[in-house]
């Protein structure tokens, strides 16, 4: 079991990148991950009600909101804390994100943030 670093958590959206898993019906899908109980093994709600398990984290890419869309940083000096999108700039694949932490605004690579939703395990009662 690696203790490596990961990107992977709850609740951030994510596109599956694997065109080999499940025969490709996942291939370019967005979800949602819901749990992390490794790097290697991971589940994702996706768009439609499905849950899929079993992914790892090479299977995953992040999901970069529109303008005004809450993120998680999810890596680099600023990972855990939370912002929303000012702007985004395509051509250097970067984000101003406005910190729900203190207001700052800060620059980052697309590498370091990815949408957040609330994860809401609707199998609880």
């Amino acid at each position: 079991v690696s203790t490596q670093s990961t990107w992977v958590c709850r609740g951030i959206r994510v596109r599956i990148i694997n065109s080999n898993y499940d025969h490709g019906k996942c291939y370019m899908k967005k979800g949602v991950i819901v749990d992390v109980f490794s790097p290697e093994n991971i589940s994702v709600h996706m768009v439609g009600g499905m849950i899929v398990d079993q992914l790892k984290e090479l299977d995953l890419e992040t999901v970069i909101p529109s303008v005004g869309g809450s993120v998680k940083f999810v890596s680099g000096p600023h990972k855990g804390l939370f912002g929303r999108i000012l702007n985004k700039k395509s051509s250097s694949s970067e984000a101003d994100v406005q910190s729900s932490d203190d207001g700052s605004v800060i620059r980052t690579s697309y590498d370091h943030i990815a949408e957040f939703e609330s994860v809401q395990n609707e199998f609880e009662f």
